[in-house]
């Protein structure tokens, strides 16, 4: 194998690498906004409970 094709075979190495490690990036970004719209919904409904916004009855 000539320097070329290493050189090739490298760059394709980084960029593998490089999209594993954006796709585990977005999938904990994910995480944490699904995790922080649950936080949300509930405290909003603890905050009509608490108002008398709700029905009581859901």
């Amino acid at each position: 194998m000539n320097d070329y094709e290493s050189r090739i075979k490298k760059r394709e190495m980084e960029r593998q690498e490089r999209r594993s490690r954006n796709r585990r990036r977005a999938q904990i970004w994910l995480v944490i906004g699904v995790i922080v719209l649950i936080a949300l919904l509930f405290f909003w409904v603890d905050i009509a409970d608490i108002a008398g916004w709700g029905d009581g009855a859901a």
